[in-house]
């Protein structure tokens, strides 16, 4: 459908901070689970600011899916144990997703299945 999103892991939010990214983001989180993020913390949601944010959810008309390759994940060199770099980029990108069914015309509504809890 596009080029791979980045992906922006979200992992252990404070719950002081919590009822703020909530409401802002709600709509527009995926879990770590689905984009691969999962292990950066013990609850992990995921923005992904491209096609991930445009699509709305149907759970039976979607024309739009994840790739189930997932994300890629590349540290570019940088160390995370000891590089002053690390956390200042997200490593995980070109989450990418497919047109399920027919191709997508210019205008048509994007639908994606976001699963049960929707």
């Amino acid at each position: 459908v596009s080029l791979g999103d980045p992906i922006i892991q979200l992992p252990d939010i404070p719950s002081d901070q919590a009822q703020s990214i909530h409401h802002l983001l709600h709509n527009y989180l995926w879990s770590g689970d689905v984009t691969g993020g999962n292990n950066e913390g013990s609850v992990v949601y995921s923005f992904l600011p491209g096609v991930g944010s445009l699509a709305n959810g149907h759970p039976t008309q979607w024309n739009i899916a994840p790739n189930a390759g997932g994300a890629k994940v590349s540290n570019a060199g940088v160390r995370r144990s000891s590089s002053a770099g690390a956390g200042a980029f997200t490593q995980y990108h070109d989450f990418s997703f497919f047109a399920y069914g027919k191709d997508i015309r210019a205008g048509e509504e994007i639908l994606v299945n976001y699963g049960k809890g929707w």
